[in-house]
């Protein structure tokens, strides 16, 4: 059966997460700063500077705005002394909350052309063959992202973050202009080159992780990797989400992707003349290995120790469970429960809100009162529970509900991020945080292309819910497996 949702109840929702977010945050306009701050870590206000103090944080204000790559590449803002000091990590945050709302955006936009393009009659609406074209262009950008994400992580210890960062917001802003080329030539060659193109270039998250390690203590690691990943991710799912499915619906999905080329060129602008270098010279690897700067050398980089290897496979298999959903988000429940691509992207946009608190709030909040190998546990838990309830949910509220619930778990992403990062030497960190990136690559190629066939064969045979099951089964075994390495990847946090 097929629920029907008023686009109006899924906005009151919205409106809803917004007011319940915003009684855990400070009001931001008074401070000068577009980043959820929680009213426990504040120490004083940053007067005149416009900025924030936080304790033991680097500071988190428009003092961070200034310097700049092509203006040499050195912060001017004054760092503020305490346990992180340094640099703001305003930079980072912004740059990859600008590459990820460029691809965010199309997010309903990729199916849509997928569909049209495999359809005999050219339409949009949603098919076993367009389920099948979008896991397999979704598999390409993973497969040279996995091949090529591990050099420009080396390259970036080498030379800094600040070029690569330019390189991939230019390689995304080229890739979607090339598949829009494509799609008005009926060109598969230039299709599949597009996604090439994008997949090559795509090294922003692990650029933007290792700036902030290169910024944050080891104290305040995990916090603030909570912070980017809950800003890059929940910020881009807000900010993209609606658009992306209200101007697919309204102008089609090459008129999206145009947008998204526009976002990820301003990123290039701003990014160049604004953002501060975070890896100074004196900390950068005298020289690149390169027998580690490839995918199988990522691999042994992970592999070092236990503690690093087991979470790092932690990771995965929640990562797995969520890019089922990612994969098949808007072809799942249109086929499910009937909806357009607006009402989905309200809820896109309302996940993006509890993902952002759940990864911006949920380490700082939860670690102190479960620890943080507890806080992982419970995590890693709710990510199942959600993919269960959705595989259940009888109808498009529940399953609404379920979405959350999971969403509410991903807050063990920057902690297991956090593991990993914290056993990488100071000039490694960008070898070891991209070793990761190109393993979730190579998980992502398989889960994108496997979760999006298990969908097309679910759709043959009434059961489109097989792949969210696979989803509550990832995340199982990854509690069985982080409870035995928790108390040493606890030591290696404290």
């Amino acid at each position: 059966s097929r629920s029907k949702m008023s686009p109006w109840i899924l906005l009151r929702l919205l409106a809803l997460f917004l007011s319940l977010s915003s009684s855990f945050c400070l009001p931001l306009h008074e401070y000068g700063t577009g980043l959820p701050i929680s009213r426990r870590n504040v120490a004083d206000r940053g007067g005149g500077r416009g900025g924030l103090k936080l304790k033991g944080e680097v500071e988190l204000g428009l003092e961070g705005l200034r310097g700049g790559f092509w203006k040499g590449g050195q912060a001017k803002a004054e760092p503020i002394q305490g346990k992180a000091g340094g640099k703001s990590i305003v930079w980072p945050v912004c740059t990859c909350v600008l590459y990820f709302i460029s691809t965010t955006i199309t997010s309903p936009a990729l199916p849509s052309m997928a569909n049209r393009i495999a359809n005999p009659d050219g339409s949009v609406k949603v098919s076993p063959a367009g389920v099948e074209l979008f896991g397999t262009l979704s598999s390409i950008d993973l497969a040279f992202t996995m091949l090529f994400t591990k050099l420009w992580g080396s390259l970036s210890d080498r030379y800094g973050r600040v070029p690569f960062m330019l390189l991939s917001s230019a390689g995304v802003s080229l890739g979607w202009l090339t598949v829009v080329q494509a799609a008005a030539t009926h060109n598969m060659a230039l299709l599949y080159g597009g996604r090439i193109l994008d997949g090559v270039t795509s090294c922003m998250q692990p650029l933007c992780q290792s700036a902030v390690k290169d910024l944050s203590s080891p104290e305040m690691l995990d916090t603030n990797f909570g912070i980017l990943q809950g800003a890059a991710w929940g910020g881009s799912f807000i900010i993209g989400g609606i658009p992306g499915g209200v101007l697919t619906n309204t102008k089609g999905p090459e008129f999206v992707m145009k947008i998204a080329a526009a976002v990820a060129a301003i990123n290039v602008v701003i990014t160049g003349l604004f953002a501060e270098e975070t890896l100074p010279a004196e900390k950068r690897a005298a020289q690149v290995n390169w027998s580690e700067a490839n995918p199988l050398g990522a691999l042994t980089v992970l592999i070092r120790d236990r503690v690093t290897c087991i979470a790092a496979i932690c990771l995965l298999l929640v990562w797995a469970a969520l890019n089922g959903l990612q994969t098949n988000f808007f072809s799942y429940i249109e086929h499910q429960y009937g909806w357009g691509r607006v009402q989905s992207s309200i809820l896109l946009c309302v996940v993006g809100i509890v993902i952002s608190a759940s990864q911006g709030l949920g380490p700082k909040l939860l670690s102190h009162r479960l620890g943080t190998a507890g806080t992982i546990k419970l995590g890693a838990t709710l990510v199942g529970a959600g993919a269960a309830g959705m595989a259940l949910a009888p109808n498009a509220p529940l399953f609404s509900l379920a979405c959350l619930l999971l969403a509410s778990g991903t807050l063990c992403i920057p902690l297991l991020t956090s593991v990993v990062a914290s056993r990488a030497k100071s000039q490694e960190s960008g070898a070891v945080l991209s070793a990761l990136e190109t393993a979730a690559m190579l998980e992502k190629v398989v889960a994108c292309k496997g979760m999006a066939a298990l969908l097309a064969i679910g759709m043959r045979h009434d059961a489109p819910s097989a792949f969210l099951w696979v989803s509550a089964g990832c995340c199982l075994v990854a509690v069985l497996l982080w409870k035995t390495i928790e108390v040493e990847a606890f030591a290696a946090l404290t």
